[in-house]
């Protein structure tokens, strides 16, 4: 059926799940609307963004990845929008002869982040709304969606936007997943149950250290042995707890910890957006490091039981008990 298409490499944020569009105040952006012979586009209200539409078929457009053969087959025109200094939130249509909307009418929302994300130094207001509605857990998440739709692309960017100290060098994997819920408890008015600090989720050794103290409203799930941020033999080694240990079972917006080669071998911090059997996805900052080709990723894996050579878990978690 007709749609809109994301333009590739564009300043603009698009969530073609959430049908909306993102862009920073005084940009023009583009998109591709597919099947729009005939029709007509517009904004409503038209104060927000200008927008103009090219009659022709986009024949570049038919050389991107991934289409369908009906979306190859049908006329391909380029969207373009404008937006002033002004922010807020619009409507993107395309109508028929008849005045009849032909695609679903597509949010787009101008903000001041320029990178495109309505949960920035600021919350866009509709955004923040919609957090203060959610649980604190799918909060979480909700705020990752709208990083992960925005235009962070680079491992430079990431070190900066989600507040990487400057001693930690490039890995901003767990900068990313404590500025999540540092923004989502903020909406929701609730303390961060990291604390003050994105200090806990800096690295795998921190998250268990963190995990391991008497007064953490958390548990370790698939880890045993010591505290590696302590001396050897000051605090006792953690015996594995399986998943479902005293009623913990991984859940949204819990700590998924990485490791390779053997049971020291600490390497990448995610969390976890959705927990289907033994299969989880998560949402990861610093993908690179987790091998996906991208600065911010969603990743699907198949068997969170999954263990190395020595036989200690690949992935373990640090479930949170709030």
């Amino acid at each position: 059926m007709p749609h809109i298409m994301a333009f590739p490499n564009d300043s603009g944020g698009f969530d073609r799940e959430r049908n909306q569009f993102v862009m920073p105040k005084n940009k023009t952006s583009y998109l591709y609307l597919v099947a729009g012979d005939g029709l007509t586009v517009s904004v409503d209200p038209p104060a927000l963004v200008s927008a103009s539409c090219k009659d022709q078929d986009d024949k570049t457009a038919h050389n991107r990845a991934g289409l369908s053969a009906w979306e190859n087959s049908v006329t391909i025109r380029k969207i373009s929008l404008t937006s002033g200094n002004a922010e807020g939130r619009t409507l993107l249509r395309a109508r028929n002869d008849e005045d009849n909307d032909w695609i679903k009418p597509l949010d787009v929302f101008v903000v001041a982040d320029a990178y495109a994300r309505r949960a920035g130094d600021a919350i866009e207001p509709t955004l923040r709304a919609e957090l203060e509605r959610l649980p604190l857990r799918q909060a979480v998440i909700r705020v990752a969606h709208d990083q992960m739709t925005s235009r962070v692309r680079t491992n430079e960017e990431g070190i900066v936007l989600y507040r990487l100290p400057k001693e930690y060098g490039k890995l901003w994997c767990g900068a990313f997943a404590y500025w999540c819920w540092n923004q989502a408890a903020a909406a929701n008015k609730f303390a961060n149950p990291f604390g003050g600090s994105n200090e806990p989720l800096l690295s795998p050794q921190k998250a268990i250290h963190w995990g391991m103290r008497s007064s953490t409203p958390g548990q370790l799930l698939q880890y045993a042995g010591p505290d590696p941020m302590v001396k050897a033999g000051t605090v006792p080694p953690q015996e594995l707890r399986e998943i479902g240990y005293q009623g913990c079972y991984v859940e949204p917006g819990d700590i998924a910890l990485w490791r390779e080669g053997n049971w020291a071998g600490f390497k990448h911090v995610s969390f976890v957006e959705s927990v289907s059997g033994s299969t989880f996805v998560d949402l990861n900052g610093n993908a690179y490091d987790a091998g996906s080709g991208s600065a911010l990723a969603r990743i699907s894996h198949p068997d969170m039981g999954r263990r190395l050579p020595d036989g200690s878990y690949k992935v373990f978690f640090l479930h949170l008990t709030i």
